[in-house]
C-alpha cells in the first residue's frame, strides 16, 4: 500500500472507532413552519441489539437563532419495547445560560443543541422500540427546525 492509502485507512479507522452511536436520527418533517405544537409526538424507531449494555439517551434540537425564546424545555421520552412494555424518562433541555446566552452551537441563524437526558438506561428486550419525544410546555415552541434522538453506549 502506498502512504496515502495507509493514511486514509488509518484516518477512517480512528473516525469510526470514535463513533459509538447505536442510533442517531433527526426528524425535520413535523416542523414545516418551525413550530413544535404542544402535544405533538416526535417518533423514532431504533433497534436495540445488545441488552447486556447500558445506554445514554441524548435529545438534540436544531433551532433558529433568536426565534427560540425558551430558557429550557421540559420533555418526556416514552419508549415502548417490542412486547409492549413502556419506559418513561423526563428531562430538560437547557437552552440558555443564566446570562441569557444560547448554549447551542450556532452557525449563522441555525443552532444545534444536544443534551443527555438519561444515562445508565437498560433495555430489557432486543428488537425495535418505538420512542416518542414530547415537550411539556403548554403552548407551541417557535423556532424548532428538527428534533433528534441519539442513543450511545454508556
Amino acid at each position: 500500500m502506498n502512504r496515502v492509502a495507509i493514511n486514509t485507512f488509518l484516518s477512517l479507522l480512528i473516525v469510526c472507532s470514535a463513533c459509538n452511536h447505536v442510533y442517531r436520527e433527526y426528524d425535520k418533517e413535523p416542523f414545516p413552519t418551525y413550530r413544535w405544537p404542544s402535544g405533538q409526538k416526535i417518533i423514532f424507531k431504533p433497534t436495540i441489539s445488545d441488552v447486556t449494555k447500558s445506554y445514554k439517551l441524548t435529545v438534540g434540537i436544531r433551532h433558529l437563532y433568536a426565534v427560540l425564546q425558551a430558557d429550557n424545555i421540559q420533555i418526556t421520552i416514552n419508549a415502548v419495547s417490542p412486547s409492549g412494555k413502556e419506559l418513561t424518562w423526563n428531562g430538560r433541555l437547557q437552552v440558555k445560560d443564566p446570562n441569557n446566552k444560547y448554549l447551542s452551537k450556532c452557525g449563522g441563524d441555525y443552532c444545534d443543541l444536544e443534551t443527555t437526558v438519561a444515562a445508565h438506561v437498560r433495555f430489557d428486550e432486543a428488537g425495535q422500540y418505538q420512542i416518542t419525544i414530547t415537550h411539556d410546555v403548554q403552548q407551541s415552541i417557535d423556532g424548532i427546525m428538527e428534533v433528534g434522538l441519539i442513543i450511545d453506549e454508556d
